[in-house]
């Protein structure tokens, strides 16, 4: 592919046969290219001007030297790989502070990997990537201990079908302090404040701490005991937990939650009833 102007040209060479051996000789003959047709690809919005070729019994994909041989809409074409790619420094710096995005967010999704509903999901891995990659381009973690709160992060989803504060009705607090991080579950009534579907018996809330370096990417997860409740109409005493947890500076904290639903046949795994995500996060 080649630009002159305005115009963008893609270029196919002729391979042809070696007339030597009657055609069966694998050994090949190029001809200069030939412009054959004038095309206007609208979907393009480019004029562009195709120089046909073919192949016969044989076909080449891959990469060789700096040619690339491969195939655009099922025509074999080759384009050759630019001698050098020129960077700004900005743009080494967005590759650079990507690259410490997706390595913490992996480690975070490692870490939470008992409250995703599916830690598999492409959909999930891209969309913490990007989150991440947003907050560390506005603002890095602080190393003075200086911690705030993580908006990319704080209300995070894990399942897209439905959101935790779509079935989970009240708000967790964490509060992070030296060497411990505190949840604090307010009272709740299990009817009032969970939605849930019909038969069900009880509904279990599963809570994680942790906390991640992000330049590092160490994380340290600290999981609580599940907090089952019958689902009846009782109001239930606000409970808070103090979990051990080892903060340095330059690193990010946050508590994950996850609602699991059981009813007479065990536990309902149907996706829509496997909220999950993020109740805050500070760095």
């Amino acid at each position: 592919m080649i630009s002159v102007g305005s115009h963008s040209y893609l270029l196919r060479t002729m391979f042809v046969s070696s007339p030597s051996i009657d055609g069966l000789d694998p050994k090949q003959t190029i001809r200069r290219p030939e412009p054959v047709t004038l095309l206007t690809l609208s979907q393009y919005s480019l004029t562009t001007v195709l120089f046909m070729a073919r192949q016969v019994n044989l076909y080449y994909r891959g990469r060789q030297g700096n040619l690339i041989y491969y195939k655009w809409k099922d025509i074999p074409c080759i384009r050759t790989v630019p001698a050098r790619v020129r960077q700004t420094h900005a743009t080494r710096l967005s590759a650079a502070t990507f690259g410490v995005a997706v390595r913490c967010a992996k480690n975070i999704r490692q870490a939470l990997e008992p409250l995703l509903p599916d830690s598999k999901d492409r959909n999930l891995i891209n969309r913490l990537n990007t989150a991440l990659y947003k907050w560390l381009q506005q603002a890095p973690a602080d190393v003075t201990g200086n911690y705030a709160p993580i908006p990319a992060l704080t209300g995070f989803s894990f399942n897209e079908h439905r959101s935790l504060s779509d079935r989970l009705k009240l708000s967790l607090h964490m509060d992070r302090q030296a060497g411990a991080v505190r949840i604090t579950i307010p009272a709740i009534n299990p009817v009032q404040h969970i939605v849930a579907p019909a038969g069900t018996l009880s509904v279990t809330l599963m809570l994680t701490a942790l906390t991640c370096h992000v330049q590092t990417g160490t994380t340290i997860p600290v999981m609580t005991a599940p907090l089952t409740m019958s689902y009846t109409n009782t109001l239930l005493l606000a409970q808070m937990f103090t979990l051990p947890l080892t903060v340095e500076p330059g690193s990010i904290s946050l508590v994950a939650a996850r609602l699991r639903y059981h009813h007479a046949a065990g536990e309902i795994n149907k996706m829509e009833w496997m909220p999950a995500g993020i109740i805050s996060a500070v760095g």
